[in-house]
């Protein structure tokens, strides 16, 4: 009797077919790099946000303080002119360009302080108390800027002090209005803004105007302690003013002792990176969803004909094909035709898109390239008149001293223009200094420059000319042009001009001297009765 086989039955192996097996890896293949991909992308995000703002924020705080402090400059200069006048008082024109750095009141006090007169201006700028506070004791033959001061006062109010050389000292008002331009100016975001302290850290300028008005002081936040220190850099600090923790680029301003602060809530930060998050995220699914099918349809692609390649495997690796795409003639499976023919159309649609996104490309870097060119321009060009502006003006001047060129400087003031804006209005006021700019243009040479050096001035370069004789001449010429009736808008206006010139063999070291030289000499012209020529006279002191 046969014993039966009771031994266990083996179990059946466990069969995939070909285009399992090659989806399965395929998408192993793609799925890792793509994760990889998402979570490096969203765990840098938010430090590429800090980075990028810290950056940002330090080069906007950086450029702020440098023309708060070219204005601190320009406004203690003029100052200092006004108080070393022989008449001991303002001049109208003076008085004008006073007004334009914001200085609304001026007045002179005796040596122990007490108030003589107020020159221009409301007086009320003056309070009785003032005298008894610290302004005075920083009084000096250099002009000085105090802190901000807003009680019993019109309004926020900064104080320019200087002691003259009969030891008077006088005292001008400066309203904080360019500082709030400047302020304004600035702004991203939702609530990223700047804001600008003195040097006691009390706001000179700030977008919640009840702080402003009042000067409140914010010495309290880090980031404003070190900008009093003179300290330039970044600092995360919590703001009362908006309710959020900040992130803000600082600096001060060199000449006094100001700082500039360029805050924002890192709310938005995280906000910004949230959404880098969620864009990586769904890039990567739509790119984990088109990589499976393209998986799925690829690996059914070389299965179906994997049987007659496999018999025809060595024949086809025998060829030497030269054209790597374009199927072999003779035998040979359909499907691996259709797919090499396939990827040959994408082959040549990549090729084509790459040839259309280069040409997107140039096109883009040629109206970028336009854009620079043309805020090149505009940076260094009057926008009314289309001259030179007083920067462009100001370097040509400064390479013609650098290589000891010969050369003569006039500097033109306009007469009658303030009333020819305000009885016409500001459209027929551009028109006319364009047309006083052309009427300048027309009589020079070729090599000669002009330019708008601000307001109602200009100023022209004469080159290769330093004869007394022929700049006047060329200035008498270009004030008889200046003189003669305008016809703007069907009305006939009638202004002049006062004339300075310098020459580049007068004793000067720099542009400022040379410029000064000429403007003293205008200014002759106009306390002597305006619309004019004068020369510019040889400091005193030199030979």
């Amino acid at each position: 009797m046969l014993e039966a086989d009771i031994s266990p039955a083996p179990m059946p192996p466990m069969n995939l077919s070909l285009r399992q097996l090659l989806f399965a890896t395929m998408t192993l293949l793609v799925l890792i790099p793509i994760a990889i991909f998402a979570v490096w992308t969203t765990d840098t995000a938010l430090d590429k946000e800090f980075a990028a703002v810290e950056e940002k924020h330090l080069l906007i705080a950086k450029n702020l303080t440098g023309a708060l402090n070219r204005y601190a400059i320009d406004v203690t200069a003029v100052f200092a002119a006004v108080t070393d006048r022989d008449s001991g008082t303002a001049e109208t024109a003076l008085q004008q360009l006073l007004l334009q750095f914001n200085v609304h009141a001026m007045s002179e006090y005796d040596p122990q302080g007490r108030h003589l007169r107020t020159h221009f201006g409301d007086s009320g700028y003056f309070p009785d108390d003032l005298r008894h506070s610290q302004i005075f004791d920083s009084a000096s033959a250099q002009t000085r800027i105090s802190n901000v001061r807003s009680e019993s006062l019109p309004e926020p109010t900064l104080y320019l002090v200087r002691q003259s050389r009969n030891r008077h000292y006088w005292i001008a008002a400066m309203n904080t209005g360019y500082l709030q331009l400047i302020q304004q100016a600035v702004t991203f975001g939702k609530l990223g803004h700047a804001a600008i302290v003195d040097r006691a850290g009390n706001i000179l300028a700030h977008p919640d105007k009840r702080w402003q008005e009042s000067a409140r002081n914010i010495a309290a936040i880090p980031a404003v302690q070190r900008m009093m220190q003179g300290e330039t850099g970044v600092a995360r600090f919590y703001s009362p003013a908006v309710d959020a923790h900040m992130i803000a680029g600082f600096s001060s301003v060199e000449r006094t002792g100001w700082g500039v602060m360029v805050p924002q809530p890192v709310s938005e930060l995280y906000s910004h990176a949230l959404k880098v998050r969620y864009v990586t995220l769904i890039v990567a699914l739509i790119a984990l969803a088109v990589s499976l099918a393209t998986s799925w349809w690829l690996a059914g692609r070389i299965s179906r004909p994997v049987s007659q390649l496999v018999t025809k495997a060595a024949a086809i690796a025998q060829q030497q094909r030269h054209q790597a795409i374009a199927p072999q003639p003779g035998f040979q499976a359909s499907e691996i035709n259709q797919l090499l023919t396939a990827f040959n159309q994408m082959s040549q649609q990549v090729e084509l898109g790459r040839d259309q996104l280069e040409q997107r490309v140039e096109a883009r870097t040629a109206e970028l390239r336009k854009a620079e060119q043309l805020s090149r321009h505009l940076a260094r060009h009057d926008v009314v008149t289309g001259l030179p502006n007083r920067l462009a003006i100001r370097q040509t001047l400064s390479n013609l001293l650098q290589r000891q060129r010969a050369f003569s400087v006039l500097f033109i003031d306009l007469d009658g223009f303030k009333s020819v804006n305000d009885q016409y209005g500001h459209a027929v006021g551009d028109q006319l200094l364009q047309a006083v700019a052309q009427r300048i243009a027309s009589g020079l040479k070729s090599t000669d420059e002009v330019a708008r050096y601000g307001g109602d001035e200009f100023v022209v370069v004469m080159h290769d000319t330093t004869e007394s004789n022929v700049t006047e001449r060329a200035a008498e010429e270009t004030l008889q042009r200046i003189c003669s009736p305008f016809m703007l808008q069907e009305h006939e206006i009638h202004i002049g001009a006062c004339i300075g010139i310098a020459c580049s063999e007068q004793p000067v070291t720099d542009i400022d001297q040379l410029i000064h030289l000429a403007d003293t000499a205008m200014y002759r012209v106009k306390h002597n009765g305006k619309n004019g020529i004068s020369l510019a006279q040889q400091p005193a002191g030199t030979s």
